[in-house]
């Protein structure tokens, strides 16, 4: 539980800051470091993922321009987006507000994700 506290309050204070000084003070996105708790199967690290992803602005982890490259792989982003069907309203709130951020690119949710909704 503490862990989790910790690791939320930092991608808070990561919030305060532009994309650019980001960039300039790091290599990679924040964003890679969180990515494994995606992989779990529970809803509460889901949650916890979901937060600190909100937390920073998609640039930052989308790929939407060259600042920083997209992090997450396809089956990530399939994984988010049909967290959009969670039976936790809390995950899909997080999920629906990551997608209409602006600095959203919506080219990286994958066509295979699109094909299975259409």
């Amino acid at each position: 539980m503490c862990r989790s506290v910790m690791l939320r309050e930092a991608f808070s204070l990561l919030s305060q800051y532009t994309v650019e000084q980001l960039k300039r003070s790091l290599d990679i996105s924040p964003v890679l470091y969180v990515r494994s708790l995606l992989a779990s199967d529970d809803p509460n690290l889901h949650y916890l993922f979901l937060v600190c992803l909100n937390s920073l602005d998609a640039e930052t982890w989308s790929g939407s321009t060259d600042t920083f490259p997209s992090v997450l792989d396809d089956w990530e982003m399939e994984k988010i987006m049909h967290m959009i069907d969670s039976p936790d309203v809390l995950i899909r709130t997080k999920v629906k507000i990551i997608t209409i951020s602006p600095s959203f690119d919506r080219a990286c949710i994958t066509d295979s994700f699109y094909s299975e909704w259409s």
